[in-house]
């Protein structure tokens, strides 16, 4: 992994794009039947965990960290929520703009998602996040593992988007660092993932609206793999543009972390 990043340009404050030799990301498979979505996202084999973990995502769905072969991929992300979830007012009511260590959601989702707690334990804790406007459905999860802390910057997150056949982006992959106050860190890092199901499911603001029987969605069925964008997006906390030596260091820290877990 060492040295496979490089700083191509700046993109405004705290935020800046990589451009990479290797990815961060392997690929993220999305799929929808009976109402529910799921994506997969296979980190590359630089990121490993000893054991598999699983969390229900209340009545909605559910959430797993699968290791990998060592070969094609280190880490799979695995989450899946029923899309029934946009219409309980017991989970559609608090908006966020930001990831669960204050770092701005990425980019491209450049707007308030409805968020979800539905786990934390000694293990991990957990977000699932709804996109609240028309045309961004997002659908998403924070995963924050309590050994991500040391040598990860508060407030730093890299993101690295998902591209469809025709190039277009429809959803992100991110890892975050930990929240820190007065030196003691209050939260730890961790994993975010989030599609646009504006863009990956037909019809799905009518089924939103009321205007779409459930019966409706519930046939409609898909499965589709997207690749990863070349570049990738940076956060800091302080503004400061990292150099590629420093993001790598991060990532290395960030895999030395996740090895040591006891998801």
């Amino acid at each position: 992994m060492k040295k496979f990043l490089r700083l191509i340009i700046a993109v405004g404050l705290g935020s800046f794009f990589v451009g990479c030799k290797q990815d961060v990301v392997n690929s993220f498979g999305f799929s929808f039947q009976d109402g529910k979505a799921g994506f997969g996202v296979e980190f590359s084999p630089d990121f490993t965990i000893s054991a598999e973990s699983r969390s229900p995502i209340g009545k909605y769905g559910e959430v797993a960290f699968i290791p990998g072969n060592g070969t094609d991929y280190g880490i799979k992300f695995d989450a899946s929520l029923n899309v029934g979830a946009y219409l309980d007012a017991t989970i559609i009511k608090t908006k966020e703009t930001r990831l669960p260590n204050g770092a701005p959601f990425p980019s491209y989702i450049g707007s308030a998602l409805y968020r979800y707690e539905f786990v934390k334990n000694t293990k991990f804790s957990g977000n699932a996040y709804f996109g609240a406007d028309v045309g961004k459905r997002y659908l998403g999860t924070a995963i924050a593992i309590n050994e991500l802390t040391n040598g990860i910057p508060a407030g730093f997150s890299l993101t690295q988007s998902l591209l469809n056949s025709n190039k277009e982006r429809v959803g992100v992959a991110t890892v975050y660092g930990p929240v820190v106050a007065n030196g003691n860190v209050i939260a730890p890092g961790g994993v975010f993932g989030a599609i646009n199901l504006s863009t990956t499911v037909p019809n799905i603001e009518d089924f939103i609206s009321g205007k779409k029987l459930t019966s409706d969605l519930n046939s409609l069925v898909i499965s589709e793999t997207y690749e990863a964008a070349g570049d990738i997006e940076v956060w800091t906390a302080d503004g400061r543009t990292l150099t590629d030596e420093e993001v790598v260091d991060i990532l290395l820290a960030f895999n030395r972390a996740l090895k040591s877990s006891k998801l």
